[in-house]
């Protein structure tokens, strides 16, 4: 029987940042360009940043330090932006370009062009794997809720589950993001039927946003109050642990095998409920028996590996991340090679039915 794995998660599982470093020199010839030094520094600041860090992730750097990364951050953000709002067609028209005018600027900002892009750690992982495809749903800023929603959607979309064994591997975003459907948002016009359906899912964080925009352009929602009741109360983290119980749920109601993970909070601050910030008041069985740390103890969350094999394997850690924050095209590639070994050397963990 084929086999395939399902992805599903956020940003850091869509494999943003693998355009990094090379979007530098990449991008449309009329867009503006980057300080020329900005990589060296990035890099060299970088390095110093999560070298301090690296053996207490919630161990904050030197003030100075911080500040010269955030506004290497930001300078990055800001040359993104300036890049996205380039006119194209009024440049080469000005130009005199005849032929076809190329609009692209050279820069992916949705979720189906990175799943289209071959230097994303799923899409290095499916060319390492002889006999598995790789399908990844993930898609930037998405709450549990949305990674619920997106499998729900797919297996909606496809007929073909008694082909294949399929093994969801489901990476669960920070519990602070919530959830909403946007049903008056006209829908898309590219990607596939998958993308179109999930455009309208939408989702905010709740410790960092103060307003949502509403899809369809037609106000604001504020949301200070109802955000400091969530954070204060810790009303959003009994939500998280439902969505996780229902994707294992749905994943054995389907006979879908499934391996999850946190995206950043350590499983051991989970099981422990660290702080009391992860009260498991349903007590409903997360089961730890399909979670990769199984197989892999230092898989502490999905950011955690990542960093750990960069840390190992690169000979500058300064290469380690991208611009936006997110892993480099170095670090997915580690990643992708880590995890096709673990598919080959834990077959039967992957392919367990939960």
């Amino acid at each position: 029987m084929k086999k395939r794995i399902i992805i599903i998660g956020d940003s850091f599982s869509l494999g943003v940042g693998s355009e990094f470093p090379n979007v530098l020199s990449e991008v449309h010839e009329a867009c503006p360009k980057i300080r020329q030094d900005f990589l060296e520094e990035f890099e060299k600041v970088s390095g110093l940043f999560y070298e301090e860090i690296k053996d207490a992730p919630h161990k904050l750097p030197g003030e100075e330090l911080e500040n010269k990364y955030n506004s290497l951050y930001e300078e990055y953000l800001e040359w993104r932006n300036a890049v996205l709002a380039t006119d194209l067609w009024s440049l080469q028209k000005e130009r005199g370009v005849e032929e076809t005018l190329n609009l692209d600027v050279g820069m992916i900002t949705d979720r189906y062009r990175y799943t289209k892009y071959p230097h994303t750690w799923s899409s290095v992982l499916n060319n390492l794997l002889d006999d598995v495809e790789v399908i990844n749903l993930s898609r930037g800023g998405y709450s549990m809720g949305s990674v619920l929603s997106s499998l729900c959607t797919w297996i909606e979309l496809n007929n073909d589950h008694a082909e294949y064994e399929t093994c969801v591997f489901f990476q669960c975003p920070d519990p602070a993001r919530k959830q909403f459907f946007a049903t008056t948002k006209p829908a898309i016009t590219n990607g596939e039927e998958f993308d179109r359906r999930v455009d309208h899912l939408g989702d905010y964080n709740i410790s960092a946003m103060r307003e949502v925009s509403m899809p369809d352009e037609s106000g604001k929602f504020i949301l200070e109050s109802h955000s400091l009741w969530y954070i204060e109360k810790n009303l959003y983290i009994g939500e998280w642990f439902q969505n996780i119980y229902s994707m294992q749920n749905i994943c054995k109601a389907n006979g879908f095998n499934y391996v999850w993970c946190s995206t950043m909070i350590p499983h051991g601050d989970i099981k422990s409920n660290r702080q009391k910030a992860y009260p498991n008041v349903l007590g409903l069985n997360l089961n730890w028996n399909r979670n990769i740390q199984q197989i892999d103890p230092e898989f502490a969350s999905l950011t955690h590996k990542h960093m750990k094999l960069a840390f190992q394997n690169l000979a500058d850690v300064g290469e380690m991340m991208s611009g936006c924050r997110h892993y480099s095209r170095k670090t997915q590639k580690l990643f992708a090679l880590y995890l096709a070994n673990s598919l080959n050397q834990h077959e039967n963990f992957w392919w367990k039915k939960g």
